[in-house]
């Protein structure tokens, strides 16, 4: 073969190479991404977040998580919630009230969780400005523009007698509520539909009253009215105008009416009530809560169709306390349902019972107050957290206070019996799960040492426990061993713990 042979077949080869390697860059180049290895932790409301307004946060995660989510408020928003993962172990929903906005800062959230192979996660977010809105100088007031037409309302109104006859009067309390974040200025009241030979206003009054509004504020109107000589028996239509500039709202009332010959029907009101108008929802899930633990609720409501909303009250039963969420709250029912979310805490000396509780509702109807009472059942399941090898028993612990608070202290007393009928010698006793950041011991050594103890005699262990300046909001469990030799006996302690709130970086203190 020829050297020009050579180089010839040569160059044929690098040629091919060439292609190849071409062809290989892009496979790699199209080759599509992972996107479980690519998701991205991702932030949803519901609304635009305001000062003193109500809002929803969905959060799905970059990934799989089987543990609690904490969710924290940095910037504007204050406040902190835990919660456990929804069936798809990646969505986790932060319900109305457990965020607080200031309405002066950025909002931002810090998520915290472990995901499902064991790794800590820390990841924070703050909300782009479509999604947020700053609140004016609560000294300013607004102008016509600041507003939407639905931030005006009247909320609700009662007529006391529902009906007026010649002679007699009634007075009609109209309420309406600002929902927007700036003050209004001499919004404008107007009773309407008043006429010579029906009803007029009482002692020459004026038919519109002017109050000011401060922002998600809400003011009453009075108006008192006759009925004059020419009035007849029939229906008379009112109607009741708020307006500020060029937003107004507007609704009628209808009032019965009777002439000078004719006696009122005492019967006018609406029909009788029967039964709870307000109940918890047959499908409804009854929870199940274990001794010390701390579990998020939900509690389904039905209403018929006379309950627009209702001022509910959650009273709990014995061995159950609310750790978030307020015992009182408004609840506005959607298509005759709502759903109140709370968390509650199983205090650690419960029996397996199943408890109620309590859900006092008030509401409006036909001009009146109602209430009504009903219960939502729980489940409570006794402690099976103490567990002993031998006749060296844990029987129970107690804590000095109901929570450990940060950079507070608390006294721990475990209290070991000997089940046998000989004495037990050199029995000690070790306290882990402490930790910086955490609970930590204020004085003494995790581990102690008990001389004796005889046949079926009791003694105690006391530890004096300290929460840190990083002491989180939840519970910390801890682990106390009791040993004698090859015996010995092992409980989990809970310590419901309160965390230091966040700081405004607006200067404005503690949340």
């Amino acid at each position: 073969m020829h050297v020009g042979e050579k180089k010839s077949i040569l160059f044929r080869w690098e040629a091919v190479a060439a292609a190849f390697l071409l062809i290989l860059s892009m496979a790699v180049t199209l080759m599509p991404v992972n996107s479980a290895s690519a998701a991205e932790t991702s932030i949803i409301t519901d609304v635009t977040i305001k000062e003193n307004s109500d809002f929803t946060l969905t959060i799905v995660l970059g990934e799989h998580c089987t543990t609690d989510v904490t969710v924290r408020g940095k910037g504007g928003l204050s406040g902190t919630y835990i919660g456990t993962p929804s069936t798809d172990m990646r969505t986790i929903t932060v319900p109305k009230g457990s965020l607080k906005f200031d309405g002066k800062n950025q909002p931002g959230i810090v998520i915290s969780y472990t995901n499902t192979n064991g790794n800590p996660r820390t990841k924070e977010y703050s909300f782009p400005e479509s999604d947020y809105k700053l609140t004016n100088d609560s000294s300013s007031s607004s102008t016509p523009s600041d507003i939407a037409e639905n931030q005006l309302r009247i909320s609700s109104y009662d007529l006391t007698p529902n009906y007026i006859a010649y002679g007699g009067k009634t007075t009609l309390t109209v309420t309406v509520e600002n929902k927007s974040s700036v003050n209004l200025k001499s919004v404008a009241i107007t009773l309407g539909g008043l006429a010579t030979g029906g009803i007029t206003v009482s002692g020459g009054g004026m038919d519109t009253s002017y109050k000011d509004i401060l922002a998600y504020g809400s003011v009453t109107a009075v108006f008192t009215s006759v009925a004059d000589e020419g009035i007849t028996t029939g229906t008379q239509i009112l109607s009741v105008t708020a307006s500020y500039g060029e937003v107004s709202t507007k609704l009628n009332l209808y009032v019965n009416t009777y002439g000078k010959e004719d006696k009122p029907d005492t019967d006018t009101s609406a029909p009788e009530l029967i039964g709870n108008q307000i109940t918890v929802s047959k499908n409804a899930f009854m929870p199940e809560i274990k001794a010390g633990e701390t579990k998020n609720i939900q509690i389904p409501l039905n209403a018929t169709s006379v309950v627009g909303s209702a001022q509910v009250t959650l009273t709990m039963p014995e061995g159950l306390y609310l750790e978030s969420a307020a015992a009182t709250q408004t609840v506005n029912f959607k298509k005759g349902g709502a759903t109140i979310n709370c968390r509650v805490t199983a205090k650690q000396d419960v029996t397996d019972s199943v408890v109620s509780i309590n859900i006092d509702s008030v509401y409006s109807y036909d001009s009146k107050q109602v209430k009504e009472t009903t219960t939502f059942s729980v489940r409570l399941r006794a402690s099976d957290d103490i567990k002993s090898n031998g006749k060296l028993v844990i029987t129970g612990y107690q804590l000095g206070s109901s929570t450990l608070s940060y950079n507070g202290d608390t006294s721990l007393v475990i209290t070991v019996q000997n089940t046998g009928t000989a004495n037990m010698k050199d029995i000690t006793m070790t306290l882990d799960g402490m930790a910086t950041g955490s609970v930590t011991l204020k004085t003494g050594m995790d581990v102690q040492t008990l001389v004796e103890l005889g046949p079926g005699q009791q003694s105690t262990f006391t530890y004096q426990l300290h929460g840190d300046e990083a002491l989180p909001s939840g519970t910390a469990i801890l682990t106390a061993t009791a040993a004698c030799g090859e015996e010995n006996s092992v409980a989990k302690v809970f310590v419901p713990c309160v965390g230091k709130p966040e700081e405004s970086s607006g200067g404005d203190g503690e949340s």
